[in-house]
């Protein structure tokens, strides 16, 4: 009767580690698998997680062709997981930018962050530009500004 087991055991062995997905870790002080939430997001594959520590983060990683820096841009198939209660991990742009920006992208997810101090046009916690199957959950939003959607706004007209 084992022998499903085993079965199962061994095709899991055989699966190619991208159907599984990676997991990018990413530490405040830089010593994770990368040096900011950015850069995380740039190394990361379809179906990879990346999962951020308890702290603060306050890099601005990307400028839209708008103009509009952001803390993070989002890729397509991928996870941006904080690591316990929301409060514990922090992305704050100082007001000197949008938080996250996810544009033209699809099937994503975005967990346990508190997003704060964005300042843009538009979203300036979180701004879906054309973005499809998306997740947001156990997310905080605060101190964000913004002529249309300070928090978050969805906007499935304008492309780049």
């Amino acid at each position: 009767m084992r022998r499903p087991f085993l079965l199962f055991g061994l095709l899991m062995l055989m699966l190619p580690t991208s159907v599984l997905g990676r997991t990018w870790y990413i530490a405040p002080d830089g010593t994770g698998d990368a040096p900011t939430i950015q850069a995380g997001v740039d190394s990361a594959s379809a179906g990879d997680t990346v999962l951020v520590a308890c702290g603060i983060y306050t890099d601005i990683g990307y400028v839209a062709p708008d103009g509009v820096s952001s803390c993070v841009r989002m890729k397509s198939n991928i996870t941006l997981l904080g690591e316990g209660d929301p409060s514990c991990v922090v992305l704050d742009a100082q007001q000197q930018g949008r938080v996250i920006l996810c544009d033209s992208i699809t099937a994503f997810e975005i967990t346990g962050l508190t997003i704060t101090g964005g300042n843009a046009p538009g979203g300036g916690g979180l701004m879906l530009w054309c973005a499809e199957n998306a997740r947001i959950a156990r997310c905080e939003f605060s101190n964000n500004k913004a002529s249309r959607g300070g928090g978050i706004h969805l906007d499935v007209n304008t492309r780049y």
